[in-house]
């Protein structure tokens, strides 16, 4: 019974992790086969032999057929060439890697050029916009004056011009010339017709005081003439009233 037990101990299965299956870790596993892929030691085709297996064999191939003492040139040759393709064959892909290389690591420089060109750019740029803020400011500050005076001048063009304005201010003044002509006559014939007025209520109240005596009618007669001139007065202050000379200089003096 202890045997069977024992028997049973042994045969349990073990629990392995993954780690302890490979001899390199998984991490690795990427390296390992972009080295493999690298050097031709590997093949992505299944059931197909590595070039550099390929190679190996064509070598292994020419070196065996060398070494033997019959000396078959033909197949030494046949051989030669087969490794000399293989050789050829296998340099290809190697040449090709070398220039997709090469042209990465053009790029990576040129690449690495343009970073500092961007970097510099960025710097250059960091102490420019300060200055160009300013510069900001101080064109605003110019053209502050210049918006102003842009607007004075739509607005002046906005009225007529200097001649026309020139022109209309002389018909205005020769409206007022005309119009104070007109009120200095209708001045003169007020004050003609107020001194009319004067005589004749002066000539009433003569009239009214008409009296028994020779003299009081002799001035009644004076009277009755000095109406009559004045009627003559007034009518020449009427006929004067549109030209510039108006007076009342024809009524008599009292």
């Amino acid at each position: 019974m202890a045997s069977s037990s024992q028997r049973r101990i042994l045969r349990r299965p073990r629990r392995e992790t993954n780690a302890s299956r490979y001899a390199i870790d998984e991490t690795e596993d990427d390296v390992v086969i972009r080295q493999r892929l690298l050097t031709k030691t590997v093949t992505m085709t299944r059931n197909a032999d590595p070039p550099l297996n390929k190679l190996v064999q064509k070598f292994l191939a020419l070196s065996a057929e060398v070494q033997k003492d019959e000396g078959n040139h033909e197949d030494i040759k046949k051989l030669h060439d087969a490794f000399l393709e293989e050789l050829d064959t296998f340099y290809l892909p190697l040449t090709r890697s070398k220039l997709v290389v090469d042209l990465k690591k053009r790029e990576q420089e040129n690449f690495k050029m343009l970073h500092a060109d961007l970097k510099a750019q960025l710097s250059q740029a960091k102490v420019e916009v300060p200055e160009l803020k300013l510069q900001l400011e101080e064109e605003r500050f110019s053209r502050k004056p210049e918006k102003e005076s842009e607007a004075i001048r739509r607005l002046i063009l906005a009225f007529p011009s200097r001649s026309e304005a020139q022109e209309k201010s002389k018909e205005i003044q020769k409206e007022l010339d005309l119009l104070e002509r007109e009120d200095a006559a209708v001045a003169a014939s007020v004050e003609c017709r107020k001194g009319i007025l004067a005589y004749l209520l002066h000539a009433v109240d003569d009239l009214g005081n008409i009296g028994a005596n020779p003299v009081e009618s002799a001035s009644v007669s004076s009277t009755s003439d000095d109406f009559k001139l004045m009627g003559d007065a007034g009518e020449r202050a009427e006929e004067h009233v549109d030209n510039d000379n108006m007076s009342c200089s024809g009524l008599p003096d009292h």
